[in-house]
């Protein structure tokens, strides 16, 4: 109960935008971030067991693609769901010296290697983080 009540108060925070929100803010039609959210390009939030409702964090819209990319894509081979990727990418990372994974990949100058290798070192004991 106490996750479900977590999951439904961050899918209200104003920065996890609906789609008509994230779509405006990037400058893409909805079409466009969804698909880009099904190739992987974005991540969005959603209740388990809905497939609409979804919710996209507003930060990954600010980093450069590529960079954001390259960490979705180490996430998405672990199969995580997308409360275990976000959780991740939204905390302080104790492997990262308390630096938080989001940050890292807005930041063009930050090693993308040190942020995929605390995915690592983060999920590889997490039998139950998908």
């Amino acid at each position: 109960a106490r996750g479900v009540s977590y999951m439904k108060s961050e899918l209200d925070l104003p920065d996890n935008l609906t789609l008509a929100e994230a779509s405006a803010y990037c400058g893409r039609s909805d079409r466009m971030v969804n698909e880009a959210r099904q190739r992987g390009e974005y991540y969005a939030l959603v209740l388990e067991g809905n497939s609409r409702g979804f919710r996209y964090p507003r930060w990954q819209f600010d980093a450069a693609p590529g960079r954001l990319l390259t960490v979705l894509r180490k996430l998405d081979n672990m199969r995580l769901s997308c409360w275990a990727k976000h959780h991740f990418l939204v905390r302080p990372a104790p492997c990262l010296s308390g630096r938080i994974p989001k940050d890292l990949i807005l930041d063009p100058h930050a090693d993308l290697a040190a942020v995929c290798g605390a995915a690592d070192e983060h999920f590889s004991g997490d039998q139950g983080a998908a």
